[in-house]
C-alpha cells in the first residue's frame, strides 16, 4: 500500500471535518432562528483493505472517513412569551403542517410564528397556510384556516333573563293592595302609584337592536290572587318595554313566604313555580318579535328573587342576547382551538389546528424556512390534534426558540477543528516521506 494512499486518507478527512464544520456553523448561525432543530454530524469509516491474510487472521488498513449523515435534534427548545396571540409553540411532539399555495403541498414545521395576511389566511413568514378544521361549519375536512368571512360576529336575540334582587319586605305597602293595583294599571292611559322598586335591564332583538326593559315592582302588602299555606306577602311587577313596543305577559304577581323566599309567580289557585314568559313586539310592518323566558326560579329550581328585610336592589342581571360585533382578536387553547374574540364580548371558535407527527422524524427532509417535508424514509404523517394520540400540546402567546446549545457546539467546533488540523498533518507528513523516498536516487 503506497504513501498516496496514506495522502488520500488524509483529503477524507480533511474533507469530511471541513463538512462537519459547516453543520456546527449551521448550528450556530441559527441559535435565534425560531423552531430551528440542531443537527449533528455521523462519521463512517471508508471500506478497509486486506493487504494479507495468515490464516484466520488478516491485515486490513482502512481507506479514511467520510460523513455518513447529518442527524437532527428534536429535542424540545425553550419557550419565549409574545405579544402576539397568533404567536404558538408545541410543547411535545409534533409539526404545525402548512400548505404552500403556489404548488399545494404541505410541509411541516415548530416555528409557529404566524400572522394574518390580507386574504385572511393564517401563514407563517414564507406565506403558506396553517391547516386546521373548520369549527362553524363542522365538516371534518382539513382546510386553510382563514377567517375572512369571521370578521363579525352575528347577533343573538335573547331568550332568557335572570334578575337576581331583593325586595325589602318592610317597605311601606300601597295603598288599596293588588286590586288597586290591577285597576290603575288597567286604567286608559295607565296611572300606576309609584312603584316600590324599579331597575333597567338591556335585552336584544333577532337584528341586534338593544331594547331597554324597565321592571317595576309593588309591595301588595298581604296575599292578594292565591291565598295558601305558607304565602306571607304578594308583590306585583310590571315589565315595561321601550315606547312603542307591545309586550304580552308584562304583569304579575310574585309570592313569597315568611322567610322571604319566592314560592310562587303568578299563582291562582295554587302556588305556580313556572318560570313566566313574554313577548315583546317591536312597531314596524314586520317586526321581529323578542319571545323569551325570566327565570325567577334557575334550572335547580331555586329562586333568583328574594324578599328580605334589607333595601331594595338588584344582585345580578343576566341575559343571553347580544348585538353584532367585529373580531379584535385571536386567541388558541392548548388543545389547538383558534377562537375569534369579538367587540360583543363574544369567544368564538373558528378552527382547531391539525399537527401531524412521523415514525421516523430523522427522515425528514429539512428545507429553507425551518420548514420540513416528508420522504420514504419518514413516512406517511400521522395526523392528528393537539393533546392526543401522543401529540403534544399548543402554547399561545409563545414561540419555540432555538434549541442549539452554544457551549455544546463551541466545544465542538474546537474539536472538529483538531481534526480538521490532525489529518491535514497527514497529508503533509505522507509527503515529507515521500520526498525522503526520492531522496534515496539523487
Amino acid at each position: 500500500m503506497s504513501l498516496g494512499t496514506a495522502m488520500f486518507t488524509g483529503i477524507s478527512g480533511i474533507s469530511t471535518f471541513g463538512n462537519a464544520m459547516n453543520v456546527i456553523g449551521d448550528n450556530i448561525a441559527n441559535v435565534n432562528t425560531i423552531g430551528f432543530k440542531g443537527s449533528s454530524s455521523q462519521f463512517g469509516a471508508l471500506l478497509s483493505t486486506t493487504m494479507t491474510t495468515s490464516g484466520a487472521n488478516s491485515i486490513q488498513v482502512g481507506h479514511g472517513v467520510y460523513l455518513a449523515g447529518v442527524q437532527t435534534n428534536f429535542t424540545q427548545g425553550s419557550f419565549q412569551s409574545t405579544g402576539s396571540s397568533t404567536d404558538m409553540a408545541i410543547q411535545g411532539n409534533g409539526f404545525f403542517v402548512v400548505r404552500d399555495p403556489s404548488v399545494g403541498t404541505n410541509f411541516y414545521t415548530r416555528a409557529g410564528s404566524f400572522t394574518q395576511d390580507l386574504n385572511g389566511n393564517l401563514v407563517n413568514t414564507l406565506g403558506d397556510i396553517v391547516q386546521g378544521f373548520n369549527q362553524i361549519t363542522k365538516t371534518g375536512a382539513v382546510s386553510d384556516v382563514n377567517v375572512i368571512s369571521m370578521q363579525s360576529s352575528p347577533p343573538k336575540v335573547s331568550t332568557n333573563f335572570t334578575l337576581g334582587a331583593n325586595l325589602d319586605s318592610t317597605a311601606q305597602p300601597i295603598t288599596g293592595g293588588a286590586a288597586a293595583l290591577a285597576t290603575a294599571l288597567a286604567a286608559t292611559p295607565p296611572n300606576p302609584p309609584t312603584p316600590t322598586y324599579s331597575t333597567t335591564f338591556d335585552l336584544f332583538d333577532a337584528q341586534g337592536n338593544r331594547v331597554t326593559m324597565t321592571a317595576n315592582f309593588w309591595n301588595t302588602g298581604v296575599p292578594g290572587t292565591v291565598t295558601a299555606p305558607g304565602v306571607n306577602t304578594d308583590w306585583a311587577y310590571q315589565l315595561v318595554p321601550p315606547t312603542g313596543d307591545a309586550i304580552t305577559g308584562g304583569t304579575g304577581t310574585l309570592e313569597f313566604d315568611g322567610s322571604g323566599t319566592l314560592v310562587g309567580v303568578n299563582s291562582t289557585a295554587a302556588l305556580n313555580t313556572t318560570n313566566p314568559t313574554l313577548a315583546i313586539t317591536p312597531p314596524g310592518a314586520n317586526p321581529s318579535p323578542i319571545n323569551i323566558t325570566w327565570n325567577a326560579f334557575d334550572n335547580a329550581g331555586h329562586p333568583t328573587i328574594t324578599s328580605y328585610a334589607a333595601s331594595s336592589g338588584t344582585i345580578s342581571l343576566t341575559q343571553d342576547g347580544y348585538t353584532s360585533g367585529a373580531l379584535k382578536g385571536l386567541q388558541v387553547n392548548t388543545s389547538g382551538v383558534l377562537s375569534g374574540v369579538y367587540t360583543n364580548g363574544q369567544t368564538v371558535p373558528l378552527y382547531q389546528l391539525q399537527l401531524a407527527n412521523f415514525a421516523d422524524p430523522f427522515g425528514l427532509n429539512r428545507i429553507s424556512g425551518t420548514l420540513y417535508s416528508q420522504t420514504a424514509t419518514s413516512g406517511q404523517p400521522i395526523n392528528g390534534l393537539a393533546n392526543s394520540g401522543g401529540l403534544g400540546s399548543i402554547q399561545g402567546n409563545t414561540l419555540e426558540l432555538s434549541n442549539v446549545d452554544l457551549a455544546t457546539e463551541f466545544v465542538n467546533m474546537v474539536q472538529t477543528q483538531e481534526g480538521y488540523q490532525a489529518n491535514s498533518k497527514i497529508i503533509t507528513t505522507s509527503d515529507s516521506m515521500t520526498q525522503t523516498i526520492l531522496g534515496i536516487i539523487r
